[in-house]
Order: structure tokens, then sequence, then C-alpha cells
């Protein structure tokens, strides 16, 4: 078990909030979440493990998490028949050296914190929909009260380069699912090597880059089946798969269905803000 993890914020701005409330389920069966363009907090409620890309921590009652943007996250072994947790996902401008905070990926509070994030976050879901800015300033001040300015230590700023290359070479794949994606260029747009591109994917990702690839577009081709009328033929050249052949045995093999009974079916896509 490893509890040494840190998450790095940029807090010089105050956060976007997209969406704040709680979760209250009796499904305590093994969950990933592949997170998108967004930080969370949770504050559990319940004892269980969490894979957080590939590290495996403990959770108990009333510690409070964070997650980094495009991370991996599996929670197994629940020792409840159901799962609480009040839930925040919010967005932060890119992390400098110049701006650079850090937290604990889990931590377990003292009692009087215990209070503080309970009642601050029940104030936050309170307001999010009707006063979406003093939420945000809300959420502000509990990042802060957890979050401390890094101290720059040598590891801490590759970590931040490497991180901030990721969020630029995610955004050159969305960008670009129409068309041919090529290792060269993301490298060339990034200023490093391939190899360099590769060994990211692989520690940041927890697959290669054209896995990673392969899964964007069949999220995307699945989004677009499942919540538009598009014709079959133009989804699988938004996702740069044009040859139709090629699109139905790869909807087929990863989805089970072909496309036109995944769309019938518009199964199998849990809406979560908190998944790719």
């Amino acid at each position: 078990m490893s509890n040494s993890k840190i998450v790095l914020m940029n807090l010089s701005e105050r956060p976007r909030v997209l969406w704040a409330g709680d979760s209250l389920g009796d499904d305590t069966g093994d969950r990933l979440f592949r997170l998108g363009n967004i930080y969370t907090l949770h504050f559990y409620e319940y004892r269980a493990r969490m894979d957080y890309n590939q590290e495996t921590f403990k959770i108990h009652p009333n510690d409070v998490g964070f997650g980094e943007p495009y991370s991996a996250v599996r929670y197994h072994d629940h020792q409840s028949k159901v799962t609480h947790h009040l839930a925040l996902n919010f967005q932060l401008p890119e992390i400098t050296q110049e701006f650079e905070w850090s937290a604990p990926l889990l931590i377990s509070p003292s009692q009087e914190d215990i209070d503080f994030t309970r009642n601050r976050l029940l104030k936050i879901n309170q307001i999010f929909k009707t006063s979406p800015m003093h939420a945000e300033v809300e959420t502000w001040s509990l990042l802060l009260h957890y979050c401390h300015r890094s101290g720059k230590s040598i590891e801490s700023l590759s970590r931040s380069k490497d991180m901030q290359r990721m969020r630029r070479a995610y955004a050159m794949i969305e960008n670009g699912l129409a068309r041919s994606i090529y290792a060269e260029d993301i490298a060339r747009g990034l200023g490093i090597s391939t190899t360099h591109l590769s060994r990211l994917f692989k520690k940041y990702a927890n697959c290669p880059l054209g896995t990673y690839i392969r899964r964007r577009r069949i999220k995307r081709a699945h989004e677009l089946l499942v919540y538009s009328e598009k014709p079959i033929k133009e989804v699988a050249e938004i996702v740069g798969i044009p040859d139709l052949a090629n699109f139905n045995r790869l909807i087929r093999r990863e989805l089970k269905n072909p496309p036109r009974k995944v769309r019938e079916l518009k199964e199998g896509l849990t809406v979560r803000k908190e998944i790719t």
C-alpha cells in the first residue's frame, strides 16, 4: 500500500465547478472511471480500496480524496452494502512553475476538519445551481485549506512538465480524431521524442498511445451512436475510421454489437461527468 501520492494543482484562480452533489447507491462491485479534463474531490463515507493509476490505496470513512485530470480510478473491495460520498468535479488553470500547489491524494482529517469539510461540501451542493460563483469561491477556500505551495523539487518540476505535456497531447488527440493521428506529429508538437512520448503514455495513461487513441475513437463513436441521429457512415468519418467495414468490425469487437444494434439498445454508456 502507498499513501505518499500527491496531486498537483494551480490555485491561482477560482476553480470552475462543473458538478457538485452526493452519491448514494448499493453498487459495490468494481467500478472503473477514467477522468476527463477535470479534477475531483470526494468525501468518502465508506471503506474500500482504490486503484489510482495502478497504485492501490485504502479508503476509510471521512477520508478526503483528490483526483487529477485523465487519471484512471477503480474502486473495489467495498466493506459495506451501500456507498455514499459527497463530491465535486472542477477545472483549474494549467500548472506552471510559478503557480503550483499540492495535496496528498488521500487525507484523513481531524474531527474538526471532518465537520468543516462535510459542512462546506453540503453548502456547495446547495448553492451550486443557483449561485455557481459563490459555490466556486467556497470550493476555492476548501482546496486552499488542504493544499500548500509545492517546494519546487526537481521531481515536482519534472512531473508538472510531464502533466502539461500530457494535457496538450490529450487535446491534440481529441481535436484530431477525424484524421490520421501519428505519434511523430504529437511528439513534434510537444517538442519531445516519440520514445519520450511513449513513456509518458505508459506512465500517465496506463496504455500505449495507439491504444489510447483507439479507446477515444470507440468512446466518441459510442456517444454519437447513442445520443445523436447522425448516419453511421458519418459517425465513422467523425471518429477517423471512414472505412465502414472496418468501423463495423471495430464496434462489434469492442461493444459486442454492430453499430445499428448499439444505437437501438442505447445501453452501455454510463453518463457520469467523471468518465471520459
